[in-house]
């Protein structure tokens, strides 16, 4: 019985260093990797609305009612307070998107800001 107890505590830990081995190769490999150009850009929500040149508060709503998909960025598996990643390219999309309003004059009012500041937030994402 000590024996099978040895034996199995043994091969528990060859199984973890194998398992812990190939996680490092495969991070290794894929840190080298270079991302093209163009591929999906993931901040933190301040960060991501400093860029963009929205609220930090507009993204936590765009998180909650679902408009954008947020990545966990937590290392623990159930953390007590959840940190999120944004994609840019996401966040810039659902902030360029008309409010509908109920008013059609005032819509058409809505409608010239909203193009005005698409228009800065892409020159301001093309300066960097």
């Amino acid at each position: 019985m000590r024996e099978a107890t040895g034996l199995i505590s043994i091969l528990e830990g060859t199984i973890r260093e194998i398992v812990r081995q190939e996680v490092s190769t495969a991070l290794q490999a894929h840190q080298a990797i270079p991302l093209p150009a163009g591929r999906e850009r993931w901040l933190t929500p301040p960060a991501a609305a400093r860029q963009v040149g929205i609220s930090e508060k507009a993204i936590r709503n765009m998180i909650r009612t679902g408009a954008i998909v947020p990545r966990l960025r937590n290392v623990e598996p159930n953390p007590r307070q959840p940190k999120y990643l944004v994609n840019v390219d996401d966040v810039t999309l659902v902030a360029q998107r008309p409010v509908p309003s109920q008013d059609p004059a005032v819509a058409g009012e809505e409608q010239l800001d909203l193009e005005g500041h698409a228009r800065r937030i892409r020159a301001k994402a093309g300066r960097r």
